[in-house]
């Protein structure tokens, strides 16, 4: 949705069609390889632009949540864990992709599992979903860069043309509140 304003490009993160196949074992260190070359390419693409990429994920989200998510689940073993981190500093580095500003959608446990479910999310990904949390917790709480969290439990889809909007100008403003899906949100 922010890539439809101006000045703004979005990396949507790829899901390859395995990681949603239930006969495929989860490979994770794979999958993050495949994000992390991705996501390298996508800021050498973007490095000379003047618009502002927004990222599904960040490399340091990454890093603390799906890494350990897989570590987590049996996918990723601490050597394999140990050599993504330094993979996903390397493409932090060179590919320019350190977070000026977060913005975390957050939502209910039980709007998220249904969300889930209605995307056609692979069942180890819903069934992990109070340890992905608590992993979120984790990294929201030390980052390190200006944040915006938002409650996104009563939006519907019209409502996500707004956010996009008010998230646009906020992150340029560093500023502002706005009343979405009957909730204040304002920049912390």
């Amino acid at each position: 949705m922010l890539s439809s304003l101006p000045g703004m490009i979005a990396l949507q993160e790829p899901i390859p069609a395995r990681v949603t196949d239930p006969a495929q074992r989860l490979d994770g260190y794979a999958l993050q390889v495949e994000i992390l070359k991705a996501k390298a390419e996508a800021g050498k693409r973007f490095a000379l632009s003047a618009e502002t990429m927004v990222l599904d994920r960040t490399i340091a989200e990454d890093r603390e949540v799906f890494f350990r998510l897989h570590q987590h689940l049996g996918s990723l073993s601490p050597t394999r864990v140990a050599e993504l981190v330094a993979l996903s500093d390397e493409v932090e580095r060179v590919a320019g992709l350190e977070p000026t500003a977060l913005v975390l959608l957050r939502a209910r446990s039980d709007v998220l599992r249904a969300r889930m479910i209605s995307d056609g999310r692979p069942t180890w990904l819903i069934e992990s979903l109070e340890h992905q949390l608590t992993l979120y917790e984790d990294y929201y709480a030390q980052v390190g860069v200006p944040r915006l969290s938002v409650d996104t439990s009563m939006f519907n889809l019209g409502d996500m043309r707004r956010l996009a909007l008010f998230v646009h100008a906020t992150l340029t403003a560093r500023q502002g509140s706005l009343t979405v899906g009957g909730q204040d949100i304002a920049w912390k």
